[in-house]
């Protein structure tokens, strides 16, 4: 997910004020990500807070976490959050109240564009109904044939 312009997002705004990421689809879910630029409100002082934000109405079950990657593609900061995670309802969220702090960020910025990567998988793997294949063995045919 990537936020342009984030060092241009004032770091003096409203404690818990957040901007939101475009829309992005995964595992079937429409998502967004929310940055806090001057923290959520359970934030300490100069540190960014994260959450992403499940847009549909369907519940689902996740492993999740982000990491912020610099120039190189190196990680500069990552969390891994929530084991198990529910979303039960339309924008329900999760996520890290302190993320990383501002100045991590804005030294880690690619032409003034923040590049957080946000990492699902399903907590539960879906079961899907197996069919034994069972082939027909024409053995049984042939020998009563010979008799």
């Amino acid at each position: 997910v990537r936020y342009h312009g984030f060092a241009d997002l004032p770091p003096i705004t409203i404690r818990g004020q957040g901007a939101k990421s475009p829309e992005f689809t995964c595992l079937g879910h429409q998502w967004c990500l929310m940055v806090y630029p001057n923290g959520h409100p359970s934030s300490g002082d100069g540190m960014v807070g994260v959450s992403l934000v499940n847009l549909s109405a369907k519940d689902i079950r996740i492993d999740f976490g982000f990491c912020v990657k610099d120039s190189n593609g190196s990680e500069v900061n990552r969390k891994l959050l929530l084991s198990r995670h529910a979303f039960r309802r339309k924008m329900a969220s999760a996520g890290n109240s302190r993320f990383s702090k501002r100045s991590t960020m804005i030294q880690s910025l690619v032409d003034g564009t923040l590049i957080t990567e946000v990492r699902m998988k399903l907590a539960e793997p879906i079961e899907t109904p197996r069919t034994a294949f069972v082939p027909e063995n024409p053995f049984c045919n042939i020998i009563q044939q010979m008799f």
